[in-house]
Formats: structure tokens, sequence, C-alpha cells
């Protein structure tokens, strides 16, 4: 015959589990706790994984765009243009490579991911920034594009960073495009140091720095000021995600930031910031990164 305490029944006593003495027991808790630590300290490494990719010492993991050139096509185009200089060979004047063959001009539709028609306007308005060699193989202008070390320090370049702009330009939708050449249009105004649009690109001292405003910025790039709430929405759709090499965590980043808040900001007015996950000028220290946190909140980070 079985008893049990008062209160007590058979399932209870079925669900008590005998553990070897000296055992530590987490309650269901802080097992929760714990899975959300290391959940976070994932995410931490592979933020700083990436941060470690911006190191001055790895030319292979980025390009090198000239910032003084005017780039005079469309903003889509343009896009377009700098996903496919991610794919040029390290050392090779401009020789573009897919999976260790050279590309030709039948290739373009799906590695751009575009239409037959898209590829023969992208085409006609790049002549100037590449070529279609007598084989159809493409080859970049490489005094605007280089994949190799430079001589010396050239703040004439701006790097662009191979993964994060291939996992950006893939993670975007190609109506969206434009969005992105839009920033890259910009480049000659993107602050040496801390990645912001402004008026004195070589500013280092963040108080000193005259920020582009948003109506400012869409008049730079020819977009009508009264729907400058529309461009910033348009925007902060725009993010891309990175895994960890086992794919295992994720962060997902903005591509740039339009931030209006006052309290967050140096002087006044209204700032907007470019991702340095995809482009960067500067050195590694004290750079800021734009990472959206897992509430969509998004957040700067910032090395001292």
């Amino acid at each position: 015959m079985e008893s049990y305490l008062q209160g007590e029944t058979k399932a209870d006593t079925q669900s008590i589990i005998t553990v070897p003495e000296g055992s530590i027991v987490f309650t269901p808790e802080q097992q929760i706790a714990y899975r959300t630590y290391q959940k976070r300290q994932k995410e931490k490494y592979l933020v700083e994984r990436y941060q470690y990719l911006l190191s001055e010492g790895r030319p292979e993991h980025f390009i090198f765009m000239a910032v003084n050139r005017k780039y005079d096509i469309s903003p889509e185009t343009l896009a377009r243009l700098v996903y496919l200089s991610t794919f040029l060979k390290y050392n090779h004047n401009g020789v573009l490579a897919y999976k260790r063959k050279p590309i030709k001009q039948k290739d373009l539709p799906a590695i751009l991911g575009v239409s037959t028609d898209t590829v023969k306007k992208f085409l006609s308005e790049s002549q100037e920034y590449l070529t279609v060699l007598d084989d159809k193989t493409i080859q970049l202008n490489n005094r605007c594009f280089i994949r190799g070390s430079l001589s010396k320090a050239n703040n004439t370049y701006i790097k662009i960073y191979i993964h994060a702009m291939r996992k950006l330009y893939e993670q975007t939708k190609t109506t969206h495009h434009r969005y992105l050449g839009y920033i890259f249009k910009v480049l000659p105004y993107i602050n040496i140091k801390y990645n912001i649009l402004c008026w004195n690109p070589g500013e280092t001292d963040l108080e000193e720095i005259d920020p582009i405003t948003h109506t400012q910025f869409c008049k730079l790039i020819g977009y009508s000021e009264t729907h400058s709430s529309i461009l910033q929405k348009a925007y902060s759709k725009i993010s891309f995600k990175c895994e960890s090499d086992d794919e295992s965590i994720s962060v997902e980043s903005d591509f740039c930031k339009f931030i209006s808040n006052r309290s967050t900001l140096h002087t006044n007015g209204s700032r907007i910031y470019v991702n340095p996950f995809v482009m960067y000028r500067y050195s590694s220290n004290n750079i800021r990164i734009l990472h959206r946190s897992r509430n969509n909140a998004a957040r700067l980070f910032y090395n001292n």
C-alpha cells in the first residue's frame, strides 16, 4: 500500500529527482538566466570579432574605394558596383572572381540578383568604372577600387568591409539598393573618425564636428526635403545580420542611423551615423559601432 504526505499525490513523488551529494542544483529560472547570459556573451564575442576585422593589418578583409571621385551614376547602380568590387582578387589590378572563376558578363544577373535588362543598364552607366574585355570578362577600374595594400596611409580612400558589404547588399531588397547608393555618393562627407556625415570630415574632436542634418542630407542627394521622414523610415528598415562561424548566434546591425535625440548628442541638431562595419577610414581605436539590440533599440558601441 502506497502512502503520501497530506496534500501529496503520486505524481508529486514521481517528479522528485535524487542527485548525488554535493551537486549544485539550479532552479528553472536560474537555468533560463544562465542561457540568456551565454547568448549575450556570444553576441559580445561576435561584435568584438567584427571589430577586430577593422584592424589596419588585415587588407584582405576590405576594398579600398576612392572617396573624392564623383560617381556620376544612379545610386542603385553605384550600390551594385560597390558590391561587385567585393569580388576583386587580392593584388590583381581590377580582376574579379566568383567561386575562383573570372566573372563574365553572363554571370552578372545571378551575382547582382537583378534582371538581364537591369544588367544592361548597369553596364551602360558603369563604363567609366569597369571594362568588358573581348572574352566578356569584367574588370574594374583600379583607380576607383583596390583590393590590396596601399604604399602608405591614404585618406583619399575609404575601406569597404567585404563580409559586411555582401551581407548588407544580399539582405537588402532590390528596390532599396538606391538607399545604399545614396550613402556611397556622400563618401567625402563621412567623418574620418566617428563615421558621422558632417561638413568637416577631417575633424577628430567630436565637440567640433559640424553635422549634416537630415534635411541637408536630402538636399545633398537630390531628395525632397519635405519627405525627410519618409527617407528616415526607409533607412530604419535597412539592416543586415552577421553570423558566428557556427551560425549559432547572429548580430543584426543597422546600415546607418538617423538620430534626433539631443540628449545623445554633443551638439544640437540631428545627426546621421554610418555603420563602420560596412565602411571606415580611421584606425580601429575609438571606433563607434552601430548595433541593433534584441529589442530593436539602436545602440552605439565604442572602444575607449
